[in-house]
Protein backbone atom coordinates (compact mmCIF):
# COMPACT_ATOMS: atom_id res chain seq x y z
CA UNK A 1 0.00 0.00 0.00
CA UNK A 2 1.06 3.47 -1.04
CA UNK A 3 2.08 6.25 1.56
CA UNK A 4 -1.25 8.24 2.45
CA UNK A 5 -1.66 11.64 2.55
CA UNK A 6 -3.15 12.68 6.04
CA UNK A 7 -4.56 16.45 7.15
CA UNK A 8 -2.07 15.71 9.83
CA UNK A 9 1.08 18.03 9.12
CA UNK A 10 1.81 21.12 10.95
CA UNK A 11 5.09 21.07 13.15
CA UNK A 12 5.20 23.09 15.99
CA UNK A 13 9.15 22.55 17.35
CA UNK A 14 11.68 24.66 18.99
CA UNK A 15 15.31 24.97 18.47
CA UNK A 16 14.66 22.78 15.11
CA UNK A 17 16.72 22.74 12.27
CA UNK A 18 19.09 19.84 12.61
CA UNK A 19 18.51 16.64 13.79
CA UNK A 20 20.76 16.02 17.29
CA UNK A 21 20.87 12.48 16.73
CA UNK A 22 22.61 12.47 13.12
CA UNK A 23 24.01 16.22 12.86
CA UNK A 24 22.34 16.52 9.80
CA UNK A 25 20.54 19.32 8.39
CA UNK A 26 16.71 18.25 8.30
CA UNK A 27 16.06 20.02 4.77
CA UNK A 28 18.64 18.41 3.56
CA UNK A 29 17.44 14.85 4.64
CA UNK A 30 13.65 15.52 4.01
CA UNK A 31 12.36 13.82 6.59
CA UNK A 32 11.82 15.38 10.73
CA UNK A 33 13.07 11.60 12.40
CA UNK A 34 15.53 9.38 12.22
CA UNK A 35 13.11 6.37 11.29
CA UNK A 36 12.04 8.46 8.32
CA UNK A 37 8.38 8.23 9.11
CA UNK A 38 7.57 12.47 8.83
CA UNK A 39 8.66 13.54 5.41
CA UNK A 40 9.28 16.98 5.37
CA UNK A 41 7.13 19.14 2.70
CA UNK A 42 8.37 22.53 2.85
CA UNK A 43 12.02 24.41 3.89
CA UNK A 44 12.52 24.11 7.31
CA UNK A 45 12.95 27.80 8.43
CA UNK A 46 16.50 28.81 9.47
CA UNK A 47 17.61 29.18 13.39
CA UNK A 48 17.62 33.45 14.06
CA UNK A 49 17.44 32.90 18.01
CA UNK A 50 18.15 29.83 20.44
CA UNK A 51 14.50 28.54 21.46
CA UNK A 52 12.89 29.65 18.48
CA UNK A 53 9.74 28.15 17.61
CA UNK A 54 9.68 26.41 13.56
CA UNK A 55 6.71 25.67 12.07
CA UNK A 56 6.32 23.46 8.74
CA UNK A 57 4.19 21.04 6.95
CA UNK A 58 5.26 17.11 7.04
CA UNK A 59 3.88 14.02 5.61
CA UNK A 60 2.96 10.96 7.66
CA UNK A 61 4.87 8.28 5.26
CA UNK A 62 3.74 5.10 8.26
CA UNK A 63 -0.08 6.41 8.76
CA UNK A 64 -1.07 3.08 10.47
CA UNK A 65 2.03 2.62 12.81
CA UNK A 66 1.71 3.29 16.52
CA UNK A 67 3.25 6.93 16.83
CA UNK A 68 5.58 8.08 19.01
CA UNK A 69 2.43 10.28 21.06
CA UNK A 70 0.62 6.95 21.68
CA UNK A 71 3.49 4.60 23.01
CA UNK A 72 4.80 7.15 25.45
CA UNK A 73 1.40 7.50 26.69
CA UNK A 74 0.68 3.88 26.71
CA UNK A 75 4.54 3.93 28.57
CA UNK A 76 3.46 6.22 31.03
CA UNK A 77 0.52 4.46 31.86
CA UNK A 78 2.47 1.01 32.00
CA UNK A 79 4.85 3.06 34.33
CA UNK A 80 2.61 4.43 36.86
CA UNK A 81 0.88 0.74 37.20
CA UNK A 82 3.21 -1.12 37.54
CA UNK A 83 5.77 0.91 39.51
CA UNK A 84 8.74 0.78 37.48
CA UNK A 85 9.67 1.37 33.60
CA UNK A 86 9.36 -1.10 31.49
CA UNK A 87 8.97 -1.22 27.30
CA UNK A 88 6.54 -3.16 26.10
CA UNK A 89 7.59 -5.16 22.93
CA UNK A 90 5.13 -3.76 20.59
CA UNK A 91 5.87 -0.39 20.84
CA UNK A 92 9.87 -1.18 21.35
CA UNK A 93 10.31 -1.08 17.46
CA UNK A 94 9.82 3.23 17.54
CA UNK A 95 12.26 4.28 19.66
CA UNK A 96 15.58 4.40 19.23
CA UNK A 97 18.08 2.49 20.56
CA UNK A 98 19.07 2.87 23.99
CA UNK A 99 16.52 6.16 24.21
CA UNK A 100 13.64 5.01 25.61
CA UNK A 101 13.80 6.58 28.96
CA UNK A 102 15.43 9.80 26.76
CA UNK A 103 12.39 10.41 24.99
CA UNK A 104 9.33 11.90 26.99
CA UNK A 105 5.92 13.85 25.98
CA UNK A 106 7.01 18.07 25.53
CA UNK A 107 5.48 20.01 27.46
CA UNK A 108 4.38 22.07 24.35
CA UNK A 109 2.35 19.04 24.37
CA UNK A 110 0.52 19.50 27.26
CA UNK A 111 -2.12 22.12 26.90
CA UNK A 112 -3.48 20.15 23.87
CA UNK A 113 -3.89 17.05 25.68
CA UNK A 114 -5.39 18.22 28.71
CA UNK A 115 -8.20 20.12 26.72
CA UNK A 116 -9.20 17.42 23.97
CA UNK A 117 -11.83 15.54 25.83
CA UNK A 118 -13.60 19.18 26.58
CA UNK A 119 -12.80 20.76 23.50
CA UNK A 120 -12.10 18.83 20.77
CA UNK A 121 -13.47 19.96 18.04
CA UNK A 122 -12.39 23.90 18.56
CA UNK A 123 -8.00 22.46 19.10
CA UNK A 124 -6.23 21.10 16.27
CA UNK A 125 -5.85 17.20 16.90
CA UNK A 126 -2.21 16.14 18.02
CA UNK A 127 -1.25 12.92 15.63
CA UNK A 128 1.88 12.99 17.20
CA UNK A 129 4.60 14.56 20.04
CA UNK A 130 7.74 13.94 21.43
CA UNK A 131 10.95 14.89 23.16
CA UNK A 132 14.69 14.24 23.02
CA UNK A 133 17.69 15.82 23.18
CA UNK A 134 16.43 18.77 24.10
CA UNK A 135 14.04 19.04 21.08
CA UNK A 136 10.51 19.46 21.47
CA UNK A 137 8.21 18.51 18.56
CA UNK A 138 4.87 18.76 18.12
CA UNK A 139 2.45 17.72 15.02
CA UNK A 140 -0.88 18.98 14.71
CA UNK A 141 -3.67 18.63 12.60
CA UNK A 142 -3.72 20.78 9.46
CA UNK A 143 -6.38 23.27 9.31
CA UNK A 144 -4.62 25.80 6.58
CA UNK A 145 -8.15 24.98 4.42
CA UNK A 146 -10.43 26.64 6.90
CA UNK A 147 -11.98 29.55 5.96
CA UNK A 148 -10.79 32.26 8.39
CA UNK A 149 -13.63 33.93 11.19
CA UNK A 150 -12.24 37.44 9.69
CA UNK A 151 -13.25 36.51 6.01
CA UNK A 152 -16.21 35.52 6.95
CA UNK A 153 -16.69 38.23 8.81
CA UNK A 154 -15.90 41.25 6.18
CA UNK A 155 -17.15 39.12 3.22
CA UNK A 156 -20.12 41.47 2.66
CA UNK A 157 -21.67 39.13 -0.26
CA UNK A 158 -22.32 36.54 2.70
CA UNK A 159 -25.61 36.87 4.64
CA UNK A 160 -24.44 36.40 8.51
CA UNK A 161 -27.73 36.61 10.52
CA UNK A 162 -27.22 38.23 14.26
CA UNK A 163 -27.83 34.79 15.71
CA UNK A 164 -24.89 33.54 13.94
CA UNK A 165 -22.69 36.28 15.29
CA UNK A 166 -23.95 35.82 18.61
CA UNK A 167 -23.17 32.39 18.58
CA UNK A 168 -19.40 32.89 17.21
CA UNK A 169 -18.85 35.81 20.55
CA UNK A 170 -20.43 32.97 22.77
CA UNK A 171 -18.17 29.58 21.38
CA UNK A 172 -15.16 32.52 21.71
CA UNK A 173 -16.39 33.57 25.62
CA UNK A 174 -16.33 29.76 26.32
CA UNK A 175 -13.15 29.06 25.16
CA UNK A 176 -11.70 32.40 26.87
CA UNK A 177 -12.79 30.47 29.62
CA UNK A 178 -11.32 27.05 28.92
CA UNK A 179 -7.69 28.56 28.25
CA UNK A 180 -7.48 30.65 31.62
CA UNK A 181 -5.59 28.35 33.23
CA UNK A 182 -3.54 27.34 30.80
CA UNK A 183 -2.75 31.31 30.00
CA UNK A 184 -3.55 31.00 26.67
CA UNK A 185 -5.58 33.73 25.74
CA UNK A 186 -3.83 35.22 23.01
CA UNK A 187 -5.40 32.13 20.70
CA UNK A 188 -8.43 34.24 20.68
CA UNK A 189 -7.15 37.35 19.80
CA UNK A 190 -5.16 36.74 16.82
CA UNK A 191 -7.49 37.08 13.35
CA UNK A 192 -5.19 34.66 11.85
CA UNK A 193 -5.47 31.74 14.24
CA UNK A 194 -9.66 32.12 14.51
CA UNK A 195 -10.88 29.41 11.87
CA UNK A 196 -14.21 28.41 11.38
CA UNK A 197 -15.38 24.35 10.49
CA UNK A 198 -17.87 22.98 8.35
CA UNK A 199 -20.27 22.92 11.10
CA UNK A 200 -19.75 27.16 11.45
CA UNK A 201 -17.86 26.49 14.72
CA UNK A 202 -15.19 28.67 15.89
CA UNK A 203 -11.57 26.65 16.02
CA UNK A 204 -8.41 27.72 16.35
CA UNK A 205 -5.57 27.14 14.36
CA UNK A 206 -3.23 26.23 17.26
CA UNK A 207 -2.92 27.42 20.74
CA UNK A 208 -0.36 30.55 21.60
CA UNK A 209 0.58 31.61 24.83
CA UNK A 210 0.15 34.87 26.61
CA UNK A 211 3.53 36.57 25.85
CA UNK A 212 3.18 39.27 28.91
CA UNK A 213 0.27 40.70 30.91
CA UNK A 214 -2.93 38.04 31.37
CA UNK A 215 -5.39 39.61 28.70
CA UNK A 216 -8.88 40.77 30.03
CA UNK A 217 -12.48 40.23 29.03
CA UNK A 218 -11.79 44.14 28.04
CA UNK A 219 -9.09 43.11 25.47
CA UNK A 220 -11.60 40.59 24.08
CA UNK A 221 -14.13 43.09 23.53
CA UNK A 222 -11.92 45.01 21.69
CA UNK A 223 -11.19 42.52 19.22
CA UNK A 224 -14.78 42.27 18.85
CA UNK A 225 -15.36 45.55 18.55
CA UNK A 226 -11.90 45.75 15.77
CA UNK A 227 -14.07 42.94 13.95
CA UNK A 228 -17.49 45.22 13.41
CA UNK A 229 -15.60 48.24 12.48
CA UNK A 230 -13.50 46.43 9.85
CA UNK A 231 -16.88 44.95 8.43
CA UNK A 232 -18.98 47.85 8.47
CA UNK A 233 -21.97 45.34 9.22
CA UNK A 234 -25.05 46.49 11.39
CA UNK A 235 -24.56 46.10 14.85
CA UNK A 236 -27.45 45.41 17.39
CA UNK A 237 -28.48 48.49 19.91
CA UNK A 238 -27.70 45.91 22.43
CA UNK A 239 -24.55 44.41 21.30
CA UNK A 240 -22.94 47.78 21.25
CA UNK A 241 -23.99 48.35 24.94
CA UNK A 242 -22.18 44.96 25.31
CA UNK A 243 -18.94 45.89 24.42
CA UNK A 244 -19.47 49.56 25.82
CA UNK A 245 -19.53 47.81 29.24
CA UNK A 246 -16.58 45.74 28.41
CA UNK A 247 -14.77 48.74 27.72
CA UNK A 248 -15.92 50.27 30.69
CA UNK A 249 -15.12 47.26 32.94
CA UNK A 250 -18.51 46.62 34.10
CA UNK A 251 -18.21 42.98 32.96
CA UNK A 252 -15.17 41.07 34.87
CA UNK A 253 -16.42 37.21 34.48
CA UNK A 254 -17.01 34.66 31.38
CA UNK A 255 -19.84 33.97 32.77
CA UNK A 256 -21.75 37.55 33.37
CA UNK A 257 -20.45 37.70 29.60
CA UNK A 258 -22.46 34.65 28.40
CA UNK A 259 -25.41 35.47 30.76
CA UNK A 260 -25.46 38.54 28.14
CA UNK A 261 -25.16 37.16 25.26
CA UNK A 262 -28.14 34.94 25.87
CA UNK A 263 -30.40 37.64 26.82
CA UNK A 264 -29.71 39.61 23.22
CA UNK A 265 -30.28 36.31 21.33
CA UNK A 266 -33.79 35.61 23.39
CA UNK A 267 -34.41 39.16 22.36
CA UNK A 268 -33.64 39.14 19.03
CA UNK A 269 -35.41 35.65 18.71
CA UNK A 270 -38.64 37.21 20.29
CA UNK A 271 -38.60 40.00 18.10
CA UNK A 272 -38.15 38.05 14.94
CA UNK A 273 -41.25 36.89 12.78
CA UNK A 274 -42.12 33.35 12.55
CA UNK A 275 -41.04 33.23 8.51
CA UNK A 276 -37.44 34.24 10.22
CA UNK A 277 -37.11 31.88 13.19
CA UNK A 278 -37.41 28.73 11.00
CA UNK A 279 -34.52 26.53 10.81
CA UNK A 280 -32.55 27.05 7.49
CA UNK A 281 -31.07 23.35 6.63
CA UNK A 282 -28.79 25.65 4.43
CA UNK A 283 -26.86 26.90 7.40
CA UNK A 284 -28.24 25.04 9.53
CA UNK A 285 -28.78 28.42 11.89
CA UNK A 286 -32.35 27.35 13.75
CA UNK A 287 -30.26 24.55 15.52
CA UNK A 288 -27.44 26.81 16.88
CA UNK A 289 -26.33 25.66 20.36
CA UNK A 290 -26.80 28.68 22.32
CA UNK A 291 -27.99 27.75 25.46
CA UNK A 292 -30.74 30.80 26.04
CA UNK A 293 -32.75 31.10 29.59
CA UNK A 294 -36.33 31.80 28.82
CA UNK A 295 -37.79 34.13 31.37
Amino acid sequence: MGHRIWNFGTVQSRDLTRNRETGENLSATGYLDVQKRYRILESVPSNDAAGQEKQFRVLDCQPFQVSLLEALTKQEDSTSTEGESTVDPDIAPIFEPNSVKAVTLPPIAQPYLALHDKFSQALPIVHDAWQQNGQQILLLEDRSQFPLLIDLWLDEDLPLPQLQVLHWLYEMVELWNLLEPLNCHQSLLDTANLKVDEDQTICLQRLYTNLRDQPTLQDLGRFWQMLFTESQRTQLGALSLLLAELEAGKLTSPAELKTHIETIAYDLQANQPDTEMTPNPANDLGTLDLPINTP
